[in-house]
């Protein structure tokens, strides 16, 4: 998640309309669930030697839902596809789940 959030933080200028506000809304996304991320780990690194599947499990049950949300709910929600993005799309957005056609 780090390395994609620096990528979109190092894309240089669009070049289509409505690409970097894209790039941007998107960015802030990965930047987002890498944090929820770090801060689940965070919990699991603190949870008592010993700990179990109820604690594990507890930890879980709170950051997990929130990290499959974003990814997977609606991952361009927020992000304007403009009709020049879709037509320079090209066979490779096939691949990425959930791309606005």
């Amino acid at each position: 998640m780090a390395k994609a959030v620096r990528k979109f933080g190092e894309l240089g200028q669009a070049p289509v309309e409505g690409g970097d506000a894209a790039a941007r809304v998107l960015g802030d996304r990965f930047e987002s669930v890498r944090k929820g991320a770090v801060a689940g780990k965070e919990k699991m690194d603190a949870l008592p030697s010993g700990s179990g599947e109820r604690e594990v499990g507890t930890v879980m049950g709170e950051v997990w839902p929130g990290v499959v949300a974003a990814v997977n709910g609606a991952p361009f929600e927020g992000a304007e596809v403009t009709q020049a993005m879709r037509d320079a799309g090209g066979p490779a957005c096939g691949v990425v789940i959930g791309w606005p056609r």
